[in-house]
């Protein structure tokens, strides 16, 4: 059975705890869960990933973020060659609708 990789990229230590034990808990268990603190580090690991033939599945991405927020960091994997089909799912515990319809 092939390990299906999940790269989770939000600031929130909270938020990342808890989507970890989210993913623990569903059919997710026995993912590979990589997870990056910024738009940055996301990038960074995603062309490491790409070179080396290892794309995760998923990309988990929060949507408020400083510096590089997620919009931003989705408008980079649109954009760059060999990330731009990756599955991407935004996620927010915000309500402001412009960045949901933004996403």
């Amino acid at each position: 059975m092939n390990t299906r990789r999940i790269l989770l990229i939000d600031d929130n230590p909270n938020d990342v705890e808890l989507a970890l034990t989210a993913l623990d808990e569903s059919e997710a268990e026995g993912s590979a869960v990589d997870v990056a603190g910024s738009g940055s580090e996301a990038l960074t690991l995603l062309r490491r990933a790409r070179d080396e033939g290892t794309l995760p599945d998923l990309v988990l991405l929060d949507l408020n973020m400083p510096h590089m927020d997620g919009i931003a960091v989705l408008d980079a994997i649109r954009a760059e060659r060999g990330l731009q089909g990756l599955p991407v799912v935004m996620l927010t515990t915000s309500g402001e609708s412009r960045g949901i319809r933004e996403s």
